[in-house]
């Protein structure tokens, strides 16, 4: 094989490795973009839920039900069908929230108390 020729060949493998590797690195950093974009979604879709709910709970403190306080999962459950807390994001929190019930570090027999604001 000539020089020209093993010159050649080794450019054509010097650049796939270099495509390669830049796919790669490119993959990476989209991969860890979107999964921070996400990150931040759910967190301000938390942040928006759990003020929320703070609300609805403080409200029916104050109006003496206790509901909330004896049996928090049926209560979260019950906060889709009444018509005063309607929320576009209440159904993902209900099926969050039932999920994360199952796991023994987020079992809970109370609500916690709210601060005043």
């Amino acid at each position: 094989m000539s020089l020209r020729h093993r010159v050649a060949v080794m450019m054509l493998v010097l650049m796939a490795v270099a495509i390669a590797a830049l796919d790669l690195v490119t993959s990476s950093e989209v991969h860890s973009f979107l999964f921070g974009r996400l990150d931040q979604q759910i967190s301000a879709s938390q942040d928006e839920i759990v003020g929320y709910i703070d609300h609805v709970y403080d409200a029916e403190v104050r109006r003496g039900d206790n509901s909330a306080q004896t049996n928090p999962t049926a209560w979260l459950d019950g906060l889709e069908a009444k018509p005063q807390v309607s929320h576009p994001h209440l159904p993902r929190f209900r099926r969050l929230s039932r999920a994360l019930s199952r796991l023994p570090i987020f079992r809970t027999t109370s609500l916690p108390k709210s601060s005043s604001r």
